[in-house]
């Protein structure tokens, strides 16, 4: 058998079901690095969707086959897994377009507390300064008092996400002033929280 031509199909189905456990966790564990390292660009896909496109590919590729990818018998099965992986989430990141409005999913609920993350939202060297309003040991308290208010729950989102004023005000559709007056609101809920924290008082 010659090692240096495209696998059948068959070769490829035989491949994939001896895939050993040990071989599956480290095809899954880095095909979660990629799909968590693409961030927005992975579109809700998951690290088994891009996993099960790798071997899908594969199989439509198989025997010189117009589309998919070959698996040259060069390599083993495995780092040809990678590779194709590797492959695939480039080619998502490229098609991705940053200015992409949000999805409704990736909004935070009503609750929004277990949705963001603190460190997330601490002051950074990005373009807006009002992030830094949001110190760590704050940011829950300023959350709960926020949860109602969808609009600066967004800008807040916005905030996380890297977001200047003009790309969240095109995501999300706010105008100008809809924008200034969340600050507003959020810098009042963040004086609120500070004061509070002065007084030992804990009450929302």
């Amino acid at each position: 058998m010659d090692e240096r031509s495209p696998a059948t199909r068959d070769e490829v189905d035989v491949a994939i079901g001896s895939l050993t456990t040990s071989e599956l966790c480290r095809l899954r564990r880095f095909a979660c690095y990629r799909v968590r390292s693409l961030g927005r660009a992975a579109s809700g896909r998951s690290c088994e969707d891009l996993l099960q496109e790798a071997m899908s590919s594969t199989l439509a590729g198989a025997g010189n086959g117009r589309s998919g990818r070959c698996w040259n018998k060069s390599v083993t099965f495995e780092r040809h897994l990678l590779g194709a992986m590797r492959s695939i989430s480039s080619h998502w990141k490229e098609h991705f377009r940053q200015g992409e409005p949000y999805l409704e999913s990736e909004l935070p609920d009503s609750c929004p507390v277990e949705n963001l993350s603190r460190l997330d939202l601490l002051e950074s060297n990005g373009p807006e300064p009002d992030r830094s309003l949001l110190v760590q040991d704050e940011v829950s308290r300023v959350l709960q008092k926020l949860k109602s208010d969808q609009t600066a729950l967004r800008v807040i989102l916005g905030w996380q996400r890297e977001m200047d004023k003009s790309e969240i005000l095109r995501a999300f559709g706010l105008t100008g002033k809809e924008f200034e007056a969340a600050v507003k609101r959020i810098r009042c809920r963040a004086d609120q929280v500070k004061r509070e924290g002065f007084r030992g008082d804990k009450a929302q």
